[in-house]
């Protein structure tokens, strides 16, 4: 029942805030960490990450076991797709 309860919350928080959740080309991104390497900002190192998040809520059969214990209903949270990228510049030719 907590979990059910859980899922009906996390569902209602993505329906009222997910406006402003976008799948593809954020604006409001940017470019990432980008950490300066000196006072003017020329060399740098910079980091972008970015991931899919899947959950999932499942109702089950009866009898369904899970690890050799009955369950009624699964929930589960996966990382998918994770990318991490970095770059830097540390010199104006490159």
């Amino acid at each position: 029942m907590k979990k059910l309860l859980l899922s009906i919350v996390a569902g209602l928080g993505l329906c009222c805030f997910g406006g402003s959740v976008m799948a593809q080309g954020s604006t409001l991104y940017g470019a990432g960490l980008k950490v300066p390497l000196n006072e003017d900002g020329s060399k740098y190192v910079r980091v972008i990450l970015w991931n899919q998040v899947w959950v999932r809520y499942n109702e089950n059969n009866t009898g369904s076991l899970r690890n050799g214990e009955p369950e009624d209903d699964t929930f589960d949270v996966g990382l998918r797709r994770s990318r991490v990228l970095f770059y830097s510049q540390i010199s104006p030719a490159f």
